[in-house]
């Protein structure tokens, strides 16, 4: 082989080597972000099973009382939008 025929190969292989190489990165990243992720996930999830829902009666008259509700907001529900639908 000729010196020419040489370095187009060292060429080649230097190009392909840097496309694995970025590949290689592209990867961990992918990588590291579904660690994240998961992780993420796993938090919520400790979250929402330590957390409790309390429904408390509270007393306003003679007979009436006033229901509270709290807690539901860590399971992405709002009292608000749960009772207080618009009428069609």
């Amino acid at each position: 082989m000729n010196n020419k025929a040489i370095a187009e190969k060292l060429q080649q292989l230097s190009v392909n080597e840097k496309a694995a190489e970025k590949v290689a990165k592209e990867e961990m990243k992918l990588q590291k972000a579904i660690t994240k992720e998961e992780a993420r996930a796993e938090r919520e999830h400790g979250k929402k099973m330590s957390s409790k829902i309390t429904i408390k009666r509270i007393d306003r008259n003679k007979r009436k009382f006033v229901t509270v509700v709290s807690g539901l907001e860590v399971f992405g529900k709002h009292l608000h939008h749960t009772f207080y639908r618009p009428t069609l």
